[in-house]
């Protein structure tokens, strides 16, 4: 997941100079007359790799046009951090409108929130001057 538009930056900055020397690795294994299927194989966990950081940079752009999916309780700690992108907020000015050092929000990103009280949840939200809504349904019980 990206945090920032600094990692952003940097990571698309990363793709374009690794992707040129993904190009050039390849043009070497094929010019070791190797079969397609060989040179596939001799590059495939770099291919996953841009994969997964293509996938990240394309939910970081979304991201940033408001367009966050809808989640799952569970998920709630990412949906914060996706709140606060879309809302084009650093971790820096979250941390001032919390009250809090800009290492606490980094270290809470990281961690997702995990273990947050709903009332602190409430707070970021609010802070955020973000809305929320929840839809519960709970499942027919049957007895043990």
């Amino acid at each position: 997941m990206i945090y920032s538009d600094k990692q952003y930056k940097q990571l698309k900055n990363m793709a374009r100079h690794k992707q040129a020397r993904l190009a050039k690795r390849r043009q070497e294994l094929e010019a070791m007359h190797l079969t397609p299927k060989q040179v596939e194989r001799g590059i495939k966990h770099t291919l996953l790799f841009f994969q997964g950081l293509a996938d990240d940079l394309a939910s970081y752009e979304r991201t940033k046009k408001g367009d966050i999916p809808a989640m799952d309780f569970g998920d709630f700690g990412r949906m914060l951090i996706l709140i606060r992108i879309a809302k084009g907020l650093s971790q820096n000015q979250l941390a001032r409108k919390l009250n809090i050092s800009v290492s606490k929000v980094i270290e809470d990103e990281q961690n997702e929130y995990r273990g947050f009280s709903c009332d602190r949840a409430f707070e970021i939200v609010s802070a955020m001057r973000a809305k929320v809504k929840f839809r519960l349904r709970c499942q027919r019980l049957r007895a043990a």
